[in-house]
């Protein structure tokens, strides 16, 4: 999708762009926790702290990642149906699944990180 912004472009143009831009930027960043969550694992399995708990969280963390990123590339390949919207109803409907995964993607980057605290925190204890 071009997300070049043109000054013929209208609110539906402008929206779908903002929202493809802003999908992308969310899945680099799951893909990043992601790593980050597969190298706390590693550094736990070898001992660097005891707690096979945080491992357990870490490696659960580390898969619900993977199903927010398939779900969010779902919902990237649905958004170019956004020009189809004859109606207000789908247009909301549109908006309404966004503000969801915008939701559900700041709720699960609020979780990670405060796993990783932890992580980092038994790490110190050590």
């Amino acid at each position: 999708m071009d997300t070049k912004i043109y000054a013929h472009d209208n609110e539906v143009d402008l929206y779908q762009k903002n929202n493809y831009v802003e999908l992308q930027t969310w899945m680099t960043l799951l893909k990043l926790t992601a790593k980050e969550l597969e190298s706390f694992v590693w550094l736990g399995e070898r001992k660097s702290f005891k707690s096979e708990v945080l491992i357990h969280k870490l490696t659960d963390k580390k898969a619900e990642t993977s199903v927010l990123l398939d779900l969010l590339g779902k919902y990237l390949n649905q958004i170019t149906e956004i020009r189809e919207c004859e109606d207000m109803d789908c247009e909301y409907y549109y908006q309404h699944q966004h503000e969801q995964l915008r939701v559900l993607f700041n709720y699960h980057i609020e979780q990670c990180s405060k796993l990783k605290c932890k992580l980092l925190n038994s790490i110190e204890a050590i």
